[in-house]
Formats: C-alpha cells, structure tokens, sequence
C-alpha cells in the first residue's frame, strides 16, 4: 500500500466500519522502512524508503483526517521537519 488510491481505500474502510470520526483521532506512525525476507526489518530515513508520504498526506488531506503522525525515522527531527512542510504546503497552512 503505497499510493493515493490505495490509502484513500484504506482510509475509507476505516470510515465505514468504524464511522468517519474515527478519522478525526488518528494515530499513525510513519518512517521509511527497510524490509527483509521476514518483513520490516528496520525504520530508515524517508529518502531511503519507498514510502509515497505525499500521497498518504493528500488522502488524509481528502478524507478530512487529523490526529497524530509519529515520525519513526532514525533522523526524526530532520524527517518530522519535511513531513510537516509537505503537510503545510498541501493543507495550505502558512509557516510560523
């Protein structure tokens, strides 16, 4: 799951069975991530991973969510600074 269409049928799953102010407290945990033949195996830095965080922000933008997002990174700081631009720039909102 990957891409906008993908995340906007997760996300609207989500509001059918668990009504749409479920999407309104969401927690989300988001890193890159490194996968082995087990599964993940590590959380890697965004520009590392294959994760389209862009696409995931404009379906959370278009299903009118909010909540939290965790950035899991192992450069969290500088990671959690570009999600929030990306998420300024698509919402609109204005930098402080």
């Amino acid at each position: 799951m990957n891409s906008y269409d993908e995340w906007s049928r997760l996300l609207d799953g989500y509001a059918r069975a668990l009504g749409s102010e479920a999407l309104k407290r969401l927690h989300i945990h988001l890193s890159g991530i490194e996968y082995g033949p087990k599964g993940e195996k590590n959380h890697v830095p965004l520009a590392d991973g294959d994760l389209k965080f862009k696409d995931l922000f404009r379906a959370l933008k278009a299903f009118e969510c909010a909540g939290r997002i965790l950035c899991e990174s192992p450069i969290m700081e500088e990671d959690a600074l570009k999600m929030k631009k990306a998420w300024k720039r698509l919402s609109g909102e204005k930098e402080k």
